[in-house]
């Protein structure tokens, strides 16, 4: 079988499917290395998996920070662009794939200064992406904004090809000011030189016409890391692969949280929501919420106190609270002395297994989270994060009904919880989200990724064998 390389930053839904990627990989017989940025080793080495550590400089971007001096800068234009690069260890990495020589590099979409370097080694790579589809598609909306297809202007025709425009525009706006703020050692400035040094085809790859920033590659294969099926409609670009959702079952729980785990498995109900006979509201039993807002917590304490306030008014609601490893208690008062009995705050959750034994869960957007929550089974209110694809996961999930939309800005206790109540009672949506949940189990049963990843590998001998 293949040796395949699998380069991963340390985002941690990415890391996490990435770890699971590579587990399936190995299980159908291949030979996979791992790279990670140091700090995301402990967690690739729970799941099983052994890494080394990716530089750092190649895991965050070649750009130094931005540094005064005026004109002096420029005039030292070509001294800093050769320390930069330098400090990226290019030279490093291209020394490791010359010693392990994989068959096939699959790369996290972000790092490109990775990608360049391997692609220019002679390297087949195709780009591991976590995102919603960041590609423009007729009919498809840039995936940073909130709009369905066909509904209103946001998603006429017209209107999707204003949105696109006008984040072309941005962009190159951006590149300007990072190319004068940087004094020409802005990060596309420098991808651009280490494209020129290695001899990779910049100028027919570069593509800044996508979503993903800076740039994108034209002809470098992509693997999705979602269901096709939780997608706006529309046709994939050619080489763009959806895979399903990498998302490990018994994802494991880091050594600083394993009391608070066993917190929670006392806590939530042993069986899974699917194998208990709800109660409702007005007789008394108990249903169960999950709200998460990702990593970097992006909702505001003023929501989650108007959460936190609506839950308190039905006793028989109970709100699980994950701060993602965030330390926000301080904005929501004294942790158990404030709280109502049946709110229960953890830093950290497992949250796969927690979404199994929930009713309803309260998200962020996340691509990652949002799928999770299919597959659990457990229809979302999502209130979106506005980072990266979030507002493009929250038109997925309101366009194929597996949830509802809040209005984080304007919704308070009383109609947070009315929407909570109105999706607890539609069965409909129960529905879609079983019958999305079965399109997005199908993918392992039915080796999607194993059979992309070997056609990726025959396209690789095939092109050798020509040449």
């Amino acid at each position: 079988m293949a040796h395949i390389l699998c380069v991963t930053g340390a985002e941690r839904g990415l890391l996490h499917a990435s770890c699971e990627l590579a587990r399936r990989l190995v299980a159908a017989g291949h030979r996979v290395s791992l790279l990670a940025p140091a700090a995301a080793l402990p967690v690739v080495r729970a799941h099983g998996l052994d890494a080394a550590a990716l530089g750092p400089v190649m895991a965050r971007g070649a750009a130094p920070p931005a540094e005064r001096g005026g004109g002096a800068r420029w005039l030292r234009l070509a001294a800093r662009r050769r320390a930069a690069l330098d400090e990226l260890g290019a030279d490093d990495f291209a020394a490791e794939l010359e010693r392990s020589a994989p068959d096939l590099a699959l790369i996290d979409c972000e790092l490109h200064e990775a990608i360049v370097a391997t692609r220019s080694a002679g390297i087949r790579v195709a780009q591991l992406c976590p995102f919603v589809s960041i590609w423009r598609r007729p009919g498809l909306p840039p995936p940073h904004v909130l709009a369905l297809p066909g509904r209103g202007l946001r998603g006429s025709g017209t209107g999707i090809r204003l949105l696109w425009t006008v984040l072309r525009i941005r962009r190159a706006v951006r590149r300007v000011r990072a190319y004068a703020r940087h004094a020409g050692c802005d990060r596309v400035s420098l991808l651009r030189h280490l494209a020129l040094q290695r001899g990779f085809a910049w100028r027919r790859e570069a593509d800044f016409a996508q979503w993903l920033m800076p740039l994108t590659w034209r002809s470098l294969p992509a693997l999705v890391l979602h269901a096709f099926e939780l997608e706006l409609p529309h046709r994939p670009r050619a080489g763009v692969h959806y895979v399903g959702p990498m998302v490990a079952g018994d994802r494991p729980t880091p050594v600083e949280h394993r009391l608070e785990e066993a917190r929670l498995r006392a806590l939530l109900p042993a069986a899974p929501w699917r194998d208990r006979q709800p109660g409702s509201g007005g007789d008394g039993g108990a249903r169960w919420i999950y709200a998460a807002f990702g990593t970097h917590f992006t909702a505001s304490p003023r929501l989650l106190r108007e959460l936190i306030a609506a839950v308190e008014q039905r006793p028989w609601w109970h709100l699980v609270i994950s701060l993602g490893g965030a330390e926000q208690e301080s904005a929501l008062g004294e942790r158990d002395a404030t709280l109502p009995p049946n709110v229960h705050l953890f830093p950290w959750v497992p949250q796969p297994d927690v979404l199994r034994r929930v009713d309803l869960a309260v998200v962020h957007g996340g691509s990652n989270t949002a799928e999770e929550c299919v597959l659990a089974g457990a229809p979302m209110l999502v209130y979106c994060g506005g980072q990266t694809d979030m507002a493009g996961v929250a038109s997925r999930v309101v366009f194929h009904g597996l949830g509802a939309l809040g209005d984080a800005q304007r919704d308070r206790a009383p109609r947070i919880g009315e929407r909570i109540e109105a999706l607890m009672e539609d069965e409909d949506a129960l529905g879609r989200i079983e019958t999305m949940r079965s399109h997005c189990l199908r993918y392992a049963p039915e080796r999607v990724l194993e059979r992309t990843v070997e056609g990726l590998l025959a396209a690789a001998d095939g092109a050798e064998g020509s040449q």
